[in-house]
């Protein structure tokens, strides 16, 4: 791909003005503001950073490709994040906020089910993130290096760099602040390619011919099981992962951490829906022939000009790289907080937390050359999240009786069924097996633990 000198300037211009808004406007001023922004992100901020945290590669570049070959058949899919994230505001995400000594998921853990607990969540989380951070920074340097003509290391090295950056000066608060102004740009810019995209199709009505007829073959040659795994992949996959969460415990009010949810979860329909829309229009310009994984890049090369080509390009990196360091605050907070002592010295955590940033990123680079692909790493974070912490952490939010050993139960026995399921690739055919499976042992796990619970103090 070559861009034209305006589209460099804009590419270079972009990246400057990002790394000197977060590291110079938003300084972190202790351990508190670092972690959780002195729970002082107002409803907007944090709609803002939720929908840009994701929008990155796996929300745009994979939707794209997906309806490129598949129309609207996964929309009905997609959605079940939708609803997800409106049921995370309207329900968890107020509790979340309720847990004001919490700075992690591994705090609300420890008020539920006690120190184990705390320290399991703590090693799952940073795993998590640390893995998803890898991922991310190749999907984006991938983007990157295409867009400016360097090599994949050298791409990935200046998105997870530029990114550390401001988030070593400004943590959560800086991440936040930046993640809000690239969501704009990226709103605008994906806005053009399909405004422009629509001005190149001559006949409106062959564009829903193609539509329905992509949408149709594909319902007709999926099954309904393997449907209802992806519409659960999507509701149940991301529920408060560390990320997520982080919002929720950084928001100003119990109010503002729901609101903020809910709005993330309506755009979200809005934006998958113009994904589809744009992975369609790619099919009808560029041909049945392209390579799937690359049609927005394609598409949006294809139809933009010089300067908002440059624009999107590089409003898609950074998103990825904001996405990418948001994912390495959570993980060195649940560091600090999870995995060592929370009565350090405040200055003390703010180091180690600082410290463990550089070092997660430098893992996550290490990762990011060895990294499969975006969506077979979302997949496995999908299939190893949801049913390790989610069943003990809903459980407990939703007001019912604590009981350590029946939250460790639920914890381990979760994570050990997903794991061996995607050890032993059972589930290489259908990725929900692993999640169901998952699941199902979990709350088993927890059920076992609160009978155990009950029969041990009865006289």
């Amino acid at each position: 791909m070559t861009l034209s000198r305006i589209d460099l300037f804009v590419v270079v211009g972009y990246f400057v003005v990002l790394t000197l808004f977060g590291a110079v406007v938003r300084r972190t001023r202790g351990f508190d503001d670092f972690a959780v922004a002195k729970r002082s992100v107002p409803v907007l901020m944090v709609f803002a950073s939720l929908c840009a945290a994701y929008i990155g590669p796996g929300y745009s570049l994979g939707f794209t490709a997906k309806a490129f070959g598949a129309g609207f058949a996964f929309l009905p899919a997609w959605f079940c994040f939708s609803l997800q994230t409106c049921v995370v505001g309207i329900w968890l995400a107020p509790r979340l906020r309720s847990q004001v000594g919490a700075h992690t998921l591994g705090g609300v853990m420890m008020n539920a089910y006690g120190p184990t607990a705390k320290v399991l969540t703590g090693i799952v989380s940073v795993g998590l993130c640390v893995g998803l951070a890898g991922v991310l920074a190749r999907a984006g340097g991938t983007i990157l290096a295409g867009a400016i003509g360097v090599s994949l290391p050298i791409a990935i090295f200046l998105i997870t760099g530029v990114g550390v950056i401001y988030t070593l000066t400004g943590g959560l608060k800086s991440v936040v602040a930046t993640e809000g102004l690239q969501f704009s740009v990226v709103l605008i810019s994906m806005g053009a390619v399909i405004a422009f995209a629509g001005h190149r199709i001559a006949s409106p009505q062959n564009l829903d011919q193609l539509a329905i007829s992509l949408t149709s073959s594909t319902w007709k040659s999926t099954s309904v099981f393997e449907f209802v795994g992806l519409m659960l992949l999507f509701f149940a996959g991301e529920m408060l992962i560390p990320p997520y969460a982080n919002r929720a415990l950084a928001a100003e009010s119990e109010g503002a951490s729901g609101r903020g949810f809910v709005m993330a979860g309506i755009f979200s329909l809005f934006w998958f829906a113009m994904m589809a829309t744009a992975g369609i229009q790619a099919r009808e310009i560029l041909g049945s022939t392209s390579n799937p994984d690359g049609v927005l890049i394609q598409l949006a090369h294809s139809v933009l000009p010089s300067g908002l080509l440059g624009l999107f390009l590089v409003a898609l990196a950074a998103i990825v790289m904001s996405t990418q360091e948001s994912l390495l605050n959570a993980a060195s907070v649940c560091l600090t907080r999870d995995l060592m002592s929370s009565r350090w010295p405040d200055r003390r955590q703010l180091a180690v937390a600082r410290t463990s940033t550089v070092a997660f990123a430098l893992c996550a680079t290490w990762f990011g050359l060895r990294a499969p692909s975006i969506l077979t790493g979302l997949l496995i974070a999908y299939s190893m999240w949801a049913p390790t912490i989610l069943p003990a952490l809903v459980w407990w939010l939703v007001g019912n009786r604590k009981g350590e050993f029946n939250g460790v139960l639920s914890i381990v026995s979760g994570g050990l069924v997903s794991t061996s399921i995607l050890i032993f690739h059972v589930a290489s055919g259908n990725p929900a097996v692993a999640i169901v499976a998952g699941l199902l042992a979990s709350i088993s796990g927890g059920l076992v633990g609160s009978r155990v619970m009950r029969t041990a103090v009865q006289p």
